[in-house]
């Protein structure tokens, strides 16, 4: 069996995600016997390297797993969508592994206090959002 590493790495104050895969609504029950509801997404940051010439060349991006408990944004799990942008506050942790194939791999995952979607992007023109009257 392979060993893990569980490294804390702080706050992350307001990290800029692009979502892919499903958002999920997931409950357990916790040591307490308290049902838990979390809101658990996926997401991606790009990194990229401005050449001499001006012209950008796309780097390794780094991926997310965001997990939040808030009722509050939890009602709001319909908005999320794959190709949405979101900034992200919380806790930050590392979990290192080494994989079946032998190689080192790594799991970012943040224990989100805090999801914000910029509403004038294109992601959401495909969601219809009814006033109240």
């Amino acid at each position: 069996m392979a060993k893990s590493k569980i490294e804390q790495r702080g706050n992350v104050q307001s990290l800029g995600l692009l979502l892919y895969g499903q958002v999920e609504i997931k409950e357990r029950v916790n040591q307490d016997d308290e049902l838990i509801r979390e809101l658990t997404l996926k997401g991606y940051e790009r990194h990229s390297k401005k050449e001499a010439d001006g012209s950008f060349t796309n780097l390794e991006s780094t991926f997310y797993t965001v997990v939040c408990g808030d009722e509050e944004i939890i009602s709001c799990a319909p908005l999320l969508c794959r190709g949405l942008k979101v900034r992200v506050s919380g806790k930050l942790s590392d979990h290192s592994f080494r994989g079946r194939d032998g190689k080192e791999r790594v799991v970012h995952r943040i224990d989100a206090t805090d999801i914000a979607v910029d509403l004038g992007q294109s992601a959401l023109r495909q969601i219809v959002l009814k006033s109240a009257a």
